[in-house]
């Protein structure tokens, strides 16, 4: 029988204070087996702090390229990420990142995604020991289509070359809480990922279960 393995891994590490606190307790009591830290998140630079003064292990690569927007009527009330290129293409008229990756995906060139992209794994590479890459609210995949999968690969070949991750969370299957269920689609990114995946040694998981947010108290630092 295939060995089986089971990952819990929270993202939005460097979202906030608050998250940052979270994600560090979890971690040292070995409540979640890695976590995944914003490169342009607000709190970026506590997170590695406390990756630092903790000796966090098993930390990945969240990629950022859209700002939360959690059912607001007003996207002025969105969390605020930066992009570290400052790609024009990337923001909406306002000067932020778009919230939806659907305009994303509209207006976003492809260059600008991976010099981001680029820049954002490279931060992180030299700020910690990379264990894997994932991706924020959906930026990249499957919303982009085979751009934002091609984009991924493409900076990661440029960034990661003989280094570590070695391990990307782009899954065969995808369920969450809605529930929602896809399989890599398409004629063209299926194959394409099989192969860019074998040359560049990736692994990935077969199924990812997303889990929505929940409030939770009384996370210390002893």
């Amino acid at each position: 029988m295939k060995e089986k393995f089971l990952v819990i891994n929270a993202d939005d590490f460097g979202l906030s204070y608050e998250s940052n606190v979270a994600i560090a307790s979890l971690l040292c009591n070995d409540y979640i087996s890695s976590a995944s830290l914003m490169a342009n998140g607000p709190a970026f630079d506590e997170a590695k702090e406390l990756i630092r003064q903790k000796q966090l292990q098993d930390i990945g690569i969240h990629i950022v390229l859209t700002r939360d927007y959690f059912g607001v009527k007003k996207p002025e009330n969105a969390l605020l990420y930066k992009s570290l290129t400052e790609a024009p293409s990337l923001y909406d008229s306002d000067g932020n990142l778009f919230c939806r990756s659907e305009d994303l995906n509209q207006c976003a060139r492809h260059e600008e995604v991976i010099r981001e992209v680029s820049a954002q794994i490279e931060l992180v590479m030299n700020s910690t020991n990379v264990t894997h890459i994932d991706c924020h609210m959906h930026s990249l995949w499957p919303k982009m289509g085979f751009g934002g999968y091609k984009a991924i690969m493409q900076a990661y070949s440029s960034c990661c070359k003989d280094r570590t991750p070695r391990y990307i969370r782009i899954a065969k299957s995808y369920y969450n809480c809605l529930p929602f269920n896809y399989v890599w689609g398409g004629r063209r990114i299926k194959p394409y990922l099989y192969l860019q995946m074998h040359l560049l040694n990736l692994r990935g998981p077969d199924f990812c279960f997303s889990f929505p947010y929940y409030a939770l108290s009384d996370y210390t630092l002893d």
